[in-house]
């Protein structure tokens, strides 16, 4: 006894066969494929993304602690000098009015604060 395949089995072999000599079902098989590729290409890209995102924004919170740090020093040694005129005016004032004479030395006391304070 011979097998003898339905008539529909027939029809599917032969069209399955008329599309691989056409190509077309390479042609879909290569667009999935396409497709895939530039999916995951683009999921990488976001995790990609994501990931220097993360990484500018701890940077940006260091820089911005150190700048803080620079600035609350440059803060301080502007106020070092400021009180350190105003004693100054303040013994100018005194002396004019007589009260006493104070003679000040040539390098101030702010300076040597000033670089105490900036190695600190």
């Amino acid at each position: 006894m011979q097998f003898c395949p339905a008539p529909a089995t027939l029809r599917f072999i032969g069209r399955s066969k008329a599309w691989a000599r056409d190509g077309t079902v390479l042609a879909k098989i290569g667009c999935w494929v396409v497709a895939v590729i530039v999916l995951a290409v683009g999921v990488m890209l976001w995790n990609l993304r994501q990931e220097a995102l993360g990484a500018a924004g701890i940077e940006t919170k260091n820089l911005a602690a150190l700048i803080a740090g620079q600035t609350s020093r440059s803060v301080q040694a502007v106020d070092i000098v400021l009180r350190d005129l105003q004693d100054w005016f303040t013994d100018l004032n005194r002396a004019r009015s007589g009260e006493f004479l104070r003679v000040r030395p040539k390098s101030s006391w702010w300076v040597a604060k000033l670089s105490q304070h900036q190695a600190d």
